[in-house]
């Protein structure tokens, strides 16, 4: 064998060791969702109850489908009651232009203790502020009837002060495949659909 030969040969084990090695690499880093999920639902996300099952939802506040859900959702967490433990993970598309802004006003609502109630508030009045050029006034109306500093509350909101809790949020959501909303994951789970019998069958399964 040419000395060119063996120089061939052996980069050619060295780039078959190379790929083997990726390879290996790639499939230990493929994490399951469920371990994923385990790491980015933490203290400081934003959950309520204390129930065995935890149901996850990645939602957009100007999302049609999220607000459509919005009700099954709260009638699951009276059903389930003591069962579950429910987070709200923001993740805000890129074509809902006020899905942001909203997602800020929620922030800037729990920075004052009250992000469940505006996150309903939301939900509950979508269609009011949905399509509004700049819906920042019609919020700090929202944070008057529910109480809140407004000024403070006004503050945060258009300094999008809590900017990267919601890119965090984004980002977790994408580290679990998220590509669209309403996004469900039970117990770690992803749900095939949002629809009320779906996750009500769901959380059965994980309490039996």
């Amino acid at each position: 064998m040419t000395k060119e030969s063996k120089i061939i040969l052996g980069i050619a084990g060295l780039v078959i060791a190379a790929v083997a090695l990726l390879i290996t690499f790639v499939n230990t880093n493929q994490a399951d969702p469920a371990a994923i999920m385990s790491e980015i639902v933490d203290e400081n996300s934003h959950s309520i109850g204390e129930g065995e099952v935890q149901v996850v939802e990645f939602g957009d506040f100007q999302c049609p489908a999220c607000a459509q859900a919005f009700p099954d959702v709260q009638r699951l967490k009276e059903e389930f009651e003591g069962d579950i433990t429910f987070v709200y993970k923001h993740f805000p598309l890129p074509g809902h232009a006020n899905a942001r802004p909203a997602a800020d006003a929620a922030e800037a609502a729990g920075a004052q203790g009250k992000f469940w109630e505006m996150h309903d508030k939301l939900f509950e009045t979508q269609s009011q502020w949905a399509s509004v050029a700049d819906p920042t006034s019609i919020f700090a109306q929202y944070a008057e009837e529910l109480e809140l500093d407004r000024e403070a509350f006004t503050e945060a909101l258009t300094s999008s002060a809590h900017a990267e809790t919601i890119s965090d949020d984004q980002s977790d959501g994408y580290a679990v495949g998220v590509s669209g909303t309403p996004t469900f994951f039970i117990n770690g789970k992803q749900q095939s659909s949002f629809d009320y019998e779906t996750l009500k069958s769901a959380i059965e399964a994980e309490l039996e």
